[in-house]
C-alpha cells in the first residue's frame, strides 16, 4: 500500500520538482521515498508503506529488464501466480507481490490483471512496445488521478501532486460540484472537482504510446440471474467469504478489523476467530446516546441505541482484544477540515471524522492493516429502505407478500423515509433531478448541469454510485495514517457471486443481506443475527451543526469564489437554524463544499 507518482513532458522534466512532490504522498508511503528517471522525459516516483516482503528489495520503483512499475495496492493470489509463474521457469529475487504483477505483464501482456485478485494501481514503462500502462482495480479500491495534454502525462495517488506540478490545472469543475450537492454524486465519473484531471475509472486498463491514450475496460459485472437452490448458494457463498477472508489476512505485519453490531464486520471477525488462532485486535467507534437528536434518528419509527459500544457484549466469548473509541465532537471542525484536506473534494458522510480517528488509533497502535465490511450492502441487498420500490416490483403479482412485506418495515422504519428513499432513485434522470430541486427549493446555486446516468438496476446503481464514495474517503483517510484497509466482500469472486443470485436471496422480508445472515447463523452471535436494523456508524451532525457556532459562522460567510448564490444559501441556512427544518444532510454536503473551496482555491486561508 503506496503512494505513486509519474510523469511524462515531452518539453522536459523539473526532476527536483518532481521528487519534492513525494512529499506530499509521504503519509500514503513513510517506509521508502524514491524517484526513478527512465529518460530525460519519464520519470516515476514511489512512497512505500511495507506490508508484504518488508526486504528493501522490493522498494519501487521496481525494474526488471528494463520494464519499470510504481504499484499501489495488494494483490492478495500473489503466491498462486507465483507457482503459476514459476512451474514456466520463471526465476523470483523477491517475495513481493510487486514482482508478481510486473513478470505477469511480461508474460500475458495487460490480459494479467484478469487473474489478479485484490485492489491496485500501478503503471508500467514497457521498453519493448515503449508505452506506458496503467490499471485499476475493478472496484476502484485504489485511486488513480491523471492529467494528459497534447506531450504531458502525469499521474498520481491523490490530484495534490498534479496541480503543485502544473499550476494552471487548479480550476474548479462546477458541473461535478454540482452533482455533489443536487445528487450525492462525486467518485463514479471519470471527471473530478478539478476541471482537467481525470480519474482512471474502475475496471479499466490506460495506455499511453506518449502520443495518445486508450483506454480499455477489462471487468464488466453481469446480473444475469443464476438457478440455483438456497441451501447451495449459502454454501457457496461461506466457501467464497471464508476464501476471500484468508486471502486478506495475508501479511508480513498484523492484521486488525473494525467491529460493529452490524452484520459485515461482525461476520469478518468471527470468520477470522473461526479459522485463526492469534488474538484479532478490533476497534470499535461509537457515540454516546444523549448526543443524538431526533433529527439524527429519523430513520426509523421507534428510539433506538446509536451507542456502538454496547454491542461488544456480544462478542465477549470471541478471541479478540477489543478498543473502544469514544468521539469527541468539540473539535469537529478542524477534523472535518483535515479530512477534506485528504479526499480533495467535499464529502455526504459526517462519519469521516469518526472513521479518520478509528485509523489514528489503529495507527497509534502500531497497526498497518486494517479489515472492513465495505461491500456488502451494495452486493447482497444491505440498503432495504431505498429497495422498497424493488421488492414491490419483484413480487407485483404476490399481494399477500408486498402486504407483509411493508407491514413488517413499517414497524422498523420511518414510512416517510422509505418514501423519500424511493424518490431519491429518480434522481438520475437529470430532468427529474431539476424537478426535484425546483420543488424542494434548494437550489443555492447559479447553474446546474447533470450527466445523465444509466443502471441496470438498483445493485447496479448502488456499487456505482455509493460505493465508490465510500471507497474514496476509505482510501484517502486510512492512507492519511499509513493505514491499508482491506474488504473481504469485495473480492471479485464473491462480488460476480452475489451479483448473480435472486434478489429474494438477498432481501427476505425486513431482512436486508438474508444470505450473508443465513450463512452466517451459527458463526456470528444470534443477537447480530436477529437484529433487523440497519444503521451506518452514527455521528449526531444535526446535533454538531446546531450546536458549533464556529461551524454556523462559517455557513452564513460570503465566499471570494461567487459559487453559491449568498442570498438563497442565507435562506436556506435560516430555515434550518431558526426554523428547526430537518435539512441536514444538505446543511452537511454544502459544509464540506465551502472547506474544499477554502483550502484550495481562497487566498491567505490558513487551514
Amino acid at each position: 500500500m503506496c503512494g505513486i507518482l509519474g510523469l511524462f513532458d515531452s518539453e522536459k522534466i523539473q526532476t527536483s520538482k518532481f521528487e519534492s512532490l513525494l512529499s506530499h504522498l509521504y503519509h500514503r508511503g513513510p517506509d521508502f521515498q524514491s524517484a526513478f528517471q527512465i529518460n530525460t522525459q519519464t520519470i516515476f516516483g514511489h512512497t512505500r508503506l511495507s506490508i508484504i516482503d518488508l526486504d528493501q528489495r522490493s522498494n519501487q520503483p521496481f525494474s526488471i529488464e528494463g520494464y519499470i512499475i510504481t504499484y499501489n495496492g495488494e494483490v492478495y493470489n500473489y503466491v498462486e501466480l507465483r507457482c503459476e509463474l514459476e512451474k514456466l521457469e520463471i526465476n523470483f529475487i523477491t517475495n513481493s507481490d510487486t514482482e508478481v504483477i510486473l513478470r505477469a505483464y511480461m508474460l500475458w501482456g495487460e490480459e494479467c490483471v484478469s487473474k489478479f485478485n485484490g485492489m491496485w494501481a500501478f503503471t508500467i514503462y514497457d521498453p519493448v512496445k515503449n508505452i506506458l500502462f496503467s490499471s485499476r482495480d475493478r472496484f476502484g479500491i485504489k485511486p488513480f488521478y491523471y492529467y494528459y495534454s497534447d506531450g504531458k502525462f502525469m499521474f498520481s495517488s491523490m490530484i495534490f501532486p498534479i496541480i503543485s506540478y502544473y499550476p494552471k490545472l487548479k480550476k474548479p469543475n462546477y458541473r461535478m460540484i454540482n452533482e455533489f450537492l443536487y445528487r450525492g454524486y462525486m467518485n463514479q465519473f471519470e471527471e473530478t472537482w478539478f476541471e482537467e484531471i481525470k480519474r482512471l475509472k474502475p475496471g479499466y486498463n490506460l495506455i499511453y504510446d506518449f502520443k495518445n491514450i486508450f483506454l480499455k475496460k477489462y471487468y464488466h459485472k453481469n446480473f444475469k440471474t443464476r438457478k440455483v437452490k438456497f441451501q447451495n448458494a449459502k454454501e457457496k457463498f461461506l466457501e467464497l467469504f471464508n476464501s476471500s477472508v484468508k486471502l486478506r489476512m495475508r501479511s508480513d505485519v498484523g492484521v486488525s478489523s473494525t467491529l460493529t453490531s452490524g452484520l459485515d464486520s461482525s461476520s469478518i471477525v468471527c470468520m477470522v476467530n473461526k479459522d485463526f488462532d492469534e488474538v484479532l485486535n478490533t476497534y470499535t467507534v461509537y457515540s454516546e446516546t444523549s448526543s443524538f437528536t431526533r433529527h439524527d434518528k429519523r430513520d426509523f419509527k421507534e428510539n433506538i441505541d446509536l451507542d456502538e459500544s454496547k454491542s461488544l457484549k456480544y462478542f465477549e466469548d470471541k478471541n479478540i482484544r477489543s478498543q473502544c473509541i469514544k468521539i469527541d465532537y468539540d473539535d469537529y471542525f478542524s477534523q472535518l477540515k483535515h479530512c477534506i484536506r485528504f479526499i480533495e473534494s467535499g464529502h455526504a458522510a459526517p462519519a469521516i471524522v469518526g472513521i479518520n480517528k478509528l485509523y489514528k488509533s489503529v495507527r497509534v497502535k502500531n497497526g498497518k492493516v486494517l479489515l472492513e465490511g465495505q461491500g456488502a450492502d451494495e452486493v447482497f441487498g444491505g440498503y432495504i429502505t431505498d429497495f422498497v420500490s424493488e421488492i414491490v416490483k419483484s413480487y407485483i403479482l404476490d399481494i399477500r407478500y408486498i402486504s407483509s412485506f411493508l407491514s413488517r418495515m413499517n414497524k422498523i422504519y420511518s414510512p416517510k423515509i422509505i418514501f423519500f428513499r424511493y424518490l431519491n432513485a429518480f434522481k438520475k434522470n437529470k430532468y427529474l433531478a431539476l424537478l426535484k430541486i425546483k420543488l424542494s427549493n434548494n437550489r443555492i446555486t447559479k447553474k446546474t448541469d447533470f450527466v445523465n446516468v444509466k443502471y441496470y438496476n438498483l445493485f447496479d446503481f448502488f456499487q456505482k454510485e455509493t460505493l465508490p464514495n465510500l471507497l474514496l474517503y476509505g482510501d484517502a483517510l486510512s492512507m492519511a495514517n499509513s493505514i491499508e484497509t482491506r474488504f473481504p466482500f469485495l473480492d471479485y469472486r464473491l462480488v460476480d457471486f452475489g451479483n448473480s443470485l435472486p434478489i429474494n436471496y438477498k432481501i427476505n422480508f425486513e431482512k436486508g443481506k438474508y444470505i450473508i445472515r443465513e450463512s452466517m447463523r451459527g458463526i456470528i452471535p444470534e443477537a447480530i443475527y436477529e437484529s433487523k436494523i440497519k444503521n451506518g456508524f452514527g455521528t449526531p451532525i444535526d446535533h454538531i451543526l446546531k450546536h458549533s457556532k464556529e461551524i454556523k459562522d462559517f455557513l452564513y460567510q460570503k465566499e471570494e469564489y461567487n459559487f453559491f448564490d449568498h442570498e438563497k444559501l442565507v435562506k436556506l441556512l435560516d430555515m434550518y437554524y431558526t426554523k428547526n427544518s430537518s435539512n441536514h444532510s444538505f446543511i452537511f454536503k454544502i459544509l464540506t463544499t465551502k472547506i474544499w473551496f477554502s483550502i484550495f482555491f481562497e487566498s491567505n486561508k490558513n487551514n
